[in-house]
């Protein structure tokens, strides 16, 4: 049985995914806001991870055959690729223990979870207020960089595309590259942390299997519409004024809410 809330969030999760701010950050906020615990928040907000990152395997279908085609290559088609496996491993053994912390400390400290939201959108906002852009090849030492920024972005509100798209953009990337970097690298986690929490949701009962296949399926169509439009749009808009615009909005309603 659908719950307008659960659209909403789904809705929220495909349009959010592909833009440099945190769309877990957005998403658990968004489900609070709903009634929902600050614990099944989280639940929701990785478990429609999934279908975005089975929307970036469709995106970046070109550049995946490429990668695999020459993957006994040692030229890279953005990157080496045994580099990339180091940082996907890198990402795994730090993102794994982060997430473990904050799972516990949601449902303990909801409302300070919510600030480390808002410090993290501030980071990005500082990341993508410097980005500048040239090379073309990433070195294997930012591909490590760039693998440890994504497992720390496990923290709500630290943006993956946020963080590893500036990053690498500072390290004067070109902006395309530091974005298709970003999303090869994130796909692995997205489905990952998606399947998990799903499978949680589901196994619970708050979401029936058939449910959360259509949901996921919501996720999926609406991420790969919203990522060509990123793709095309990006260079003309500002994103760092969502992210600067979200944090002050997580302060306000958290200051809000403890004077309530």
């Amino acid at each position: 049985m659908f719950r307008l809330e659960d659209v909403i969030l789904t809705i929220l999760q495909g349009l959010a995914e592909w833009w440099p701010i945190s769309s877990s950050a957005v998403v658990s906020f968004a489900s609070l806001k709903l009634g929902y615990s600050i614990e099944k928040s989280l639940e929701y907000a990785l478990s429609l991870h999934l279908g975005s990152g089975l929307a970036v395997l469709l995106v970046f279908r070109k550049d995946l055959i490429m990668f695999f085609e020459g993957f006994s290559d040692k030229s890279a088609i953005y990157f080496n690729k045994k580099s990339y496996i180091y940082s996907l491993i890198l990402s795994f053994l730090v993102a794994l223990p982060l997430y473990l912390f904050i799972k516990e400390l949601w449902e303990l400290y909801g409302y300070i979870t919510l600030l480390i939201m808002a410090f993290g959108l501030l980071v990005t906002t500082f990341l993508l207020e410097k980005a500048r852009g040239l090379k073309k090849i990433v070195s294997d030492k930012d591909m490590l960089v760039t693998g440890l920024l994504q497992g720390i972005s496990v923290l709500p509100g630290f943006s993956r595309k946020g963080l590893t798209t500036g990053y690498l953009i500072i390290k004067e990337y070109e902006p395309e590259i530091a974005v298709k970097v970003s999303f090869l690298l994130g796909a692995p986690a997205l489905i990952s942390a998606g399947l998990y929490n799903s499978y949680i949701l589901v196994k619970s009962g708050e979401l029936s299997l058939s449910t959360m296949v259509i949901l996921q399926t919501i996720v999926f169509v609406l991420s790969v519409v919203s990522a060509k439009s990123f793709l095309k749009f990006s260079q003309k808009v500002n994103a760092r004024f969502f992210t600067l615009f979200l944090a002050i909005f997580i302060v306000l309603s958290v200051i809000l809410e403890s004077m309530s």
